[in-house]
């Protein structure tokens, strides 16, 4: 099932009955988007063109690289009384069965799961994001770091240091491949700006905003950047240093 045969499905199965979403490429989501997209992404299957899964969760905006799927789980593993994946198939019951199923399990468990999520500093305080294969704990560090910059809060930014250093020093190596070292230099500089000034590291953060917008293909729902997460009006970082509490 390609990207344009799920958003059909999903405007007629999934989006009415969640207002405050839309469609954009492979996710509903909750729009516009803020500091961070939360919703739910299609996966088809590698080896069943009619058969899928869906994830919920967050992607941080506030990252210096695509973080993937680092901060979602499949709505499948999310129920508590289920141990197991689900992936769907059309071939197998008709789509009003199919996305019945789904829509019970979003309102059951992933709503849920994204509540705790909504907002930055509720992201700083959740210690296991993701049970996601194939995610560096390096990731998860570094997108937390960058929260803690952004909410002002210098005790997330060191913890999350201490637990990233921690963690780099534990696993790099003499032949790790680009990336790691790519991780590394590009966490410790962000870091570092936040003790020399704040408003410089914040504003870097700002930026990747936009950039991660561009390259999800959200840019045309990105919001104003918004008030601080914890629900107070924060004054506003403009590109050029200035800022206003707008």
């Amino acid at each position: 099932m390609t990207i344009r045969e799920w958003q059909k499905l999903a405007k007629e199965h999934l989006l009415p009955y969640f207002p405050g979403m839309t469609l954009s490429d492979r996710w509903l989501l909750y729009a516009p988007i803020g500091w961070q997209v939360r919703g739910f992404a299609f996966e088809p299957s590698g080896f069943d063109t009619l058969q899928f899964t869906v994830y919920a969760g967050v992607l941080p905006l506030y990252v210096p690289q695509t973080p993937g799927l680092t901060f979602t789980e499949r709505i499948g593993w999310l129920a508590k009384r289920q141990r197991g994946d689900i992936w769907w198939n059309l071939g197998q019951a008709s789509a009003d069965a199919v996305f019945a199923d789904i829509r019970q399990r979003i309102q059951q468990d992933a709503i849920p799961y994204l509540t705790q999520r909504a907002t930055i500093e509720g992201m700083t305080k959740i210690r296991q994001h993701q049970i996601t294969h194939l995610s560096d704990d390096r990731y998860v560090f570094q997108a937390m770091l960058c929260a803690g910059i952004l909410l002002d809060d210098s005790q997330v930014v060191e913890r999350e240091w201490q637990h990233f250093t921690a963690y780099h020093a534990k696993y790099a190596a003499p032949d790790s491949p680009e990336w790691v070292t790519d991780l590394f230099r590009i966490t410790e500089r962000i870091y570092r700006h936040f003790h020399a000034d704040p408003a410089t590291a914040r504003e870097e953060i700002a930026h990747w905003r936009h950039e991660r917008a561009t390259e999800l293909k959200f840019s045309a729902i990105l919001a104003d950047e918004p008030d601080d997460l914890r629900g107070a009006p924060r004054p506003r970082l403009r590109w050029f240093g200035i800022t206003d509490k707008g």
